[in-house]
């Protein structure tokens, strides 16, 4: 591993105020709880009835939303009031996630109340980790996720919480409200079981924010937590248009009220139902008394709705995009990388020469690297067709945790030896586990380029049908029975029997048990050279007594003839003509005419992917590209005379160099370490290919220039690594380690918080980097300069380290955190 002589040392007056803060608190008076009533001791008792027994008692379990109109007075028989740009049903409707929106990861802090000697936690580290897998579990069709960190605070005063206790609890506690949400888990005396705060009611991100959750209703499988969350990430009871309104105007949702109505009342959601409030997993029944309508479909299953933990299953898509519309517009402090990270492509697309043989594709993990996660990966048809132009590759990648390193998969090339367009297909990735998501790109598309084309020209337009309807650079078009044979998807597969080769259109003859007569073609101008038409047939769908026809003619000439097999076939297969007896400079009506007599039943004969080429006798075409990072010039099919010589020009991309040229497969010597290179091949008879790839630049200390340029440090990069430009204390090169701003005195290493777990724990925070390791000194004092380490070699794990140093002593001390490169 590598080391720096002077690691990064972080140490200040902000450490050493929070660490006397939280000595101070173990000075809290402790109080007890008072005596439960026996409503409040039932709900305990049983708590799948616990929301009911709280509002036969008359307490909303829930108190979000009393809590905020006792802030707030709303009118609800004015106009439905909004509060804010996400209540816009086009806004709304913007942020609704799809299965690629990029996941969204929020900080929550949680707050764990405990009596002054330590004991009787409103819930312990197990606890709190289920209740995350439930949250996360949740919110995962979303598209929202949870990082969290836990901190354990002795005050038997908040253990057992009342309401007016609030504003001292949340003064004393609320830590970095603007930057993540504080969930505080206490013992509520009051009988409801959790209150959250609105996004744009303004405390959402200060001090006196956050949301409150009882410890009996806090912890595995419980979903109390996941209704208040989506309270403070922008959502209202389903109920809010009918039991949390007056009269019948305003806000009032009525049964059977359409969307664009649902739209600006109620809960803003058009796809929740409106609903009185119901604590079952069934309608409530009745009659809506505004409109006399019958309340329908009314949503039990909603986390935002009354009834109990077992009937919850959904957000609906409104209600995700108001999530993701707030937490944009006015949470997005609190967003954060996913801790276990991103995965997607390396690249946004791939191009390989037909005899490249193998294609790379490298899989990246980035924006984290906590814990063990894999990813599924799929090749997918486009024009490209799994069999005869790739292998059909799938598989599983794996990082453990800590591990950023891009992962790789192959998929072999097939040289099928036909001259043919260049095809495409996908690669897709699927199934991320381990609480990674996908990133962006997830799909990207891969084209093979072909070699036989060398200089050969496809003269037939539209030769895929994706132009689209109505085709019309197929001039000729007729059926007697649907008008076209050109066909998209809403011609239907025949049972399986009929569709395209690639893409989404193709050409269908035949398809009805009566007579059928169909042409299909256009005018081509064929030059001179060597001419060959190809095209994919495929008979899916035959019926005795055998007798339909399918012709391809030039100028009414035949060149083949398909007469219906007793067999159907299991898929297309491509057919060839040589046609160069019409290569003269001239305009030929190319034509495919089907002819099915009355009494042949039905037979699908499916066209697609019609190409004539001409190609030069007297050239060969060489396939030239490049990897990530640079270029080589000229690039794609490049034509060389046969037997001649051509010259190409490869350049790395700013910061990059040549790692390495391919000239059929085989290794171009003296051009590694170069930012550009000249070369010159000779002597060319048949076709082939020129790839280079490239590496990054490396500065002094290993320090990659491309990050010195991303600060502007471009004068001498070996300099610039070995200089400390912000003058706080640390070489350029040891920021890079540490992954702090080399230009700014303010970005350093830092130490998040220091609390007092017991008389003699300390627990220490910081912000941690993937594949780092730290060690954290004990001080005595700030002056001095003597110190003790009490941990080397900690593993990062990102974004924040935790670590427990029993120093033994009440008196006041201070601590460093260095880091040095992983192993």
């Amino acid at each position: 591993m590598r080391k720096s002589n002077s690691r990064v040392t972080v140490r200040g007056d902000s450490l050493t105020v929070v660490l006397l803060a939280a000595i101070g608190m173990l000075t809290a008076a402790p109080t007890s709880k008072g005596v439960e009533t026996g409503w409040i001791s039932e709900m305990i008792a049983v708590p799948e009835r616990a929301k009911l027994i709280a509002a036969q008692n008359g307490v909303d379990w829930c108190q979000t939303v009393p809590s905020f109109r006792s802030r707030y007075p709303i009118v609800e028989t004015a106009a439905c009031p909004t509060e804010g740009d996400c209540d816009i049903p086009a806004n709304r409707d913007g942020a609704v996630p799809s299965g690629s929106t990029p996941v969204k990861y929020v900080r929550i802090k949680f707050n764990v109340f405990r009596n002054d000697d330590g004991s009787s936690p409103a819930a312990s580290q197990s606890d709190v980790d289920a209740q995350m897998v439930q949250l996360n579990a949740d919110f995962a069709p979303s598209r929202i996720q949870f990082s969290a960190l836990t901190e354990f605070i002795n005050s038997t005063t908040f253990r057992s919480y009342a309401d007016l206790e609030e504003t001292a609890m949340k003064a004393a506690h609320a830590d970095q409200p603007a930057a993540q949400l504080n969930v505080y888990v206490v013992n509520i005396e009051e009988g409801y079981l959790g209150i959250g705060t609105f996004p744009w009611d303004p405390n959402a991100t200060a001090t006196y924010g956050g949301l409150i959750i009882d410890d009996e209703w806090f912890g595995a499988g419980q979903k109390t937590l996941t209704h208040e969350v989506g309270h403070c990430l922008g959502l209202w009871h389903t109920h809010r248009g009918v039991t949390e309104v007056t009269g019948c105007d305003g806000c009032r949702e009525w049964a059977g009220a359409s969307a664009s109505a649902r739209d600006i009342t109620g809960d803003f959601a058009s796809d929740t139902d409106p609903t009185p409030v119901n604590y079952t997993c069934s309608g409530p029944g009745g009659t809506d008394e505004c409109s006399g309508g019958a309340w329908g479909a009314t949503d039990p299953q909603n986390y935002m709705g009354y009834a109990s933990d077992s009937c919850y299953t959904e957000f609906s898509p409104h209600q995700m995009g108001r999530m993701h519309c707030w937490t944009s517009v006015e949470l997005s402090t609190w967003l954060v990388p996913a801790p276990e990270g991103l995965l997607q492509f390396g690249g946004s697309g791939y191009s390989i020469p037909e005899p490249g043989g193998v294609m790379t594709v490298s899989v990246s993990r980035v924006s984290g690297s906590v814990g063990a996660v894999t990813v599924g990966f799929t090749t997918s048809n486009g024009t490209a067709m799994a069999g005869s132009d790739y292998t059909t590759t799938n598989g599983t990648l794996s990082w453990g945790d800590g591990d950023s390193t891009p992962k790789t998969f192959e998929v072999s090339i097939t040289d099928d030896g036909d001259v043919e367009l260049t095809e495409s297909g996908s690669l897709v990735l699927m199934n991320p586990m381990g609480g990674a998501s996908l990133g962006s790109p997830s799909t990207v598309e891969f084209t093979i380029l072909d070699d036989e084309a060398g200089d050969c020209v496809n003269i037939v337009e539209d030769p895929s049908f994706e132009a689209g309807n109505p085709w019309p650079l197929w001039t000729v078009q007729s059926s007697t029975a649907f008008g076209s044979p050109l066909c998209d998807g809403g011609c239907g597969d025949g049972g399986g029997t009929a569709g395209p080769w690639g893409g989404a259109n193709f050409a269908w003859f035949g398809g009805i048990a009566t007579a059928e007569t169909a042409t299909l073609g256009q005018a081509v101008t064929i030059p001179p050279g060597q001419a060959t038409l190809y095209y994919y047939l495929w008979i899916g769908s035959v019926v005795s007594p055998f007798t339909d026809t399918l012709t391809v003619k030039l100028d009414g000439n035949t060149l083949d003839t398909h007469l219906e097999p007793s067999t159907a076939e299991p898929g297309y297969t491509r057919r060839s003509v040589d046609v160069s007896a019409y290569a003269d400079g001239g305009s030929h009506a190319l034509l495919f005419e089907y002819v099915g007599p009355p009494d042949g039943g039905t037979a699908n004969f499916c066209v697609d992917d019609v190409v004539l080429t001409v190609c030069p006798e007297s050239s060969v075409g060489i396939t030239a590209g490049a990897d990530a990072y640079g270029t080589t010039m000229p690039s794609g099919i490049v034509q060389v005379v046969s037997g001649s010589c051509t010259s190409f020009t490869i350049s790395a991309d700013s910061y990059y160099h040549i790692s390495q040229i391919l000239t059929n497969g085989d290794d171009v010597a003296g051009a590694s370490g170069l930012a550009e290179t000249n070369f010159t091949w000779c002597n060319i008879t048949s076709p082939g290919s020129i790839w280079a790839y490239f590496d990054v630049n490396l500065a002094a200390s290993n320090t990659p220039e491309w990050w010195l340029a991303s600060f502007g440090l471009t004068n001498n990069f070996d300099l610039e690594a070995l200089n400390d430009h912000d003058n706080d204390g640390l070489l350029t090169w040891q920021e890079w380690i540490c992954r702090t701003d080399p230009t700014n005195a303010s970005s350093v290493l830092t130490v998040s918080n220091v609390v007092v777990d017991t008389e003699s724990d300390r627990i220490i925070r910081w912000q941690s980097a993937p594949d780092r390791l730290y060690t954290i000194r004990r001080l005595p004092d700030l002056v001095s300069g003597t110190s003790s380490n009490i941990a080397t070699g900690v593993p990062a794990t990102p974004p924040v380290n935790v670590h427990t140093d029993s120093v033994g002593v009440t008196l006041p001390v201070f601590y460093d955190v260095l880091c040095e490169d992983g192993p």
